[in-house]
């Protein structure tokens, strides 16, 4: 990740919103009620050099997606999804953030809420 690049969510009017109420919704510790149910995922993301901005907000878009954080070193981003069950988190994440153009590495953990 290139330094001074900005990857903030008011490029979007729209991402905005929705970080907010996915954020008010963690902070009142009403996980239930986060869209997805309980399985979960991250994506560990490296991008091509000058791609980062671009991946970011594309992976953004993708439902199912609930927090994308910039991070230094091997990986670019941490990319958060939840669903109903894994084959869901799966989907959303091999299948539609793997694709992204512009990400050149990618590795899958997945998670469960007990």
């Amino acid at each position: 990740m290139q330094s001074g690049i900005r990857l903030g969510l008011d490029t979007e009017c729209d991402s905005m919103n929705k970080r907010s109420e996915l954020e008010k919704l963690k902070k009142e510790k009403d996980l239930d009620q986060i869209p997805g149910g309980r399985a979960f995922g991250y994506a560990l993301v490296a991008t091509e050099p000058m791609k980062e901005h671009d991946v970011y907000n594309e992976i953004l878009a993708i439902n199912g997606v609930v927090e994308i954080m910039p991070v230094f070193g091997e990986y670019d981003l941490v990319v958060k999804a939840v669903g109903d069950d894994f084959n869901i988190v799966n989907n959303i994440l091999n299948k539609q953030v793997g694709k992204v153009s512009g990400i050149y590495n990618f590795k899958v953990l997945s998670g469960f809420r007990l």
